[in-house]
């Protein structure tokens, strides 16, 4: 599920909030202290939220955290087209 809506209005997460990288809000939700630190690392047009039933269950041990990576999700579109690493 990809949120692709431009406005500045559209709705907040449920949980979680934003960091600010380079100008564009990214979505992060931690939960849960100590270390290492497990990030969830969505791909295959999944989101941070989908795996928030295992975040939940891992920061019972650990500090666990999800996250939108731009373009997806609650996070800030990013501008296209996107150029290749050289």
């Amino acid at each position: 599920m990809t949120n692709n809506s431009t406005s500045p209005a559209r709705l907040a997460p449920p949980i979680g909030g934003f960091q600010e990288i380079e100008g564009r809000r990214i979505f992060v939700h931690r939960s849960g202290s100590g270390g290492p630190a497990v990030v969830f690392l969505p791909g295959a047009s999944a989101v941070g939220l989908d795996y928030l039933v295992v975040q939940q269950g891992v920061s019972q041990f650990t500090t666990a955290v999800v996250y939108d990576r731009g373009g997806t999700g609650h996070s800030d579109p990013l501008p296209l087209p996107r150029p290749s690493p050289t």
